[in-house]
């Protein structure tokens, strides 16, 4: 026991010495290049602000409801927005970043035409039939096209697989343990099983050496001397009785 608490404490020392090691060799960025990413996320956010308004705008002409028009825009535009600090902090497995940059670009060509889109509707000319159809469905389509997106990058995430695993090893290990108890089980009744016949056989051989012990000569005579010795006392008792003549 003493060796492996050893083992186990020097284990944890050696993973703590690469640990530190880690990060001794991590290098910090120079404070130039976060005056750079403070600026360039804040151009981001401010062009994400105006392709949501045309987002907006364009949504609203194809229903009367504002709100109803303010969510396929802050879906689209909030997700073509979120993906790039994913990008950097969360995303880990290839293929979740393959699909969160074929997204990306899908979400950036949409909210790009639907802002060209949106322009060009401003001359006041009211809406064919074909346009008012796009934007009714868009509507609709922008909430599954979201949903989908982070749903694969949800399903695709290692941790999320890690999880998996760990869920599916838990079952074995539940599936196993509940079969080594029904074996422990059928064990502990078979064994009830033998101890019960065991004692039925004593019994009866019990039984028969006693029938046969009674059934000798010896045991016999005893019967009858002692039934003899029962009577002469009980005879004397009764004649004791009798009134004398």
């Amino acid at each position: 026991m003493a060796q492996v608490l050893a083992f186990n404490k020097q284990s944890q020392q050696q993973i703590k010495t690469v640990h530190d090691a880690v990060e001794s060799a991590k290098t910090k960025p120079h404070p130039i290049a976060l005056v750079v990413m403070c600026v360039a996320a804040l151009f981001i956010i401010l062009a994400a602000a105006y392709t949501w308004w045309h987002n907006y705008e364009l949504f609203q002409r194809g229903t009367t409801s504002k709100i109803v028009a303010a969510f396929p825009a802050t879906l689209l535009d909030g997700s073509l927005v979120l993906l790039i600090p994913a990008a950097i902090w969360w995303f880990t497995s290839p293929l979740q970043r393959t699909i969160a940059g074929i997204s990306h670009v899908l979400l950036f060509l949409i909210v790009g035409f639907h802002t060209v889109l949106n322009n060009s509707l401003r001359t006041g000319e009211p809406l064919n039939d074909g346009m008012k159809a796009y934007l009714q469905v868009g509507i609709y389509a922008s909430f599954l096209l979201v949903l989908g997106i982070w749903i694969l990058l949800i399903h695709f995430d290692s941790r999320v697989k890690q999880h998996e695993d760990e869920a599916r090893l838990n079952e074995r290990a539940s599936s196993k343990a509940h079969e080594l108890g029904v074996k422990a089980k059928e064990f502990e009744l078979e064994q009830t099983e033998a101890d019960l016949e065991f004692e039925m056989a004593k019994a009866r051989a019990l039984h028969n050496a006693r029938m046969k012990a009674y059934g000798s000569e010896e045991v016999v005579s005893a019967f009858v001397e002692y039934e003899q010795q029962a009577a002469l006392i009980e005879a004397r008792d009764i004649k004791g009785l009798l009134p004398k003549a």
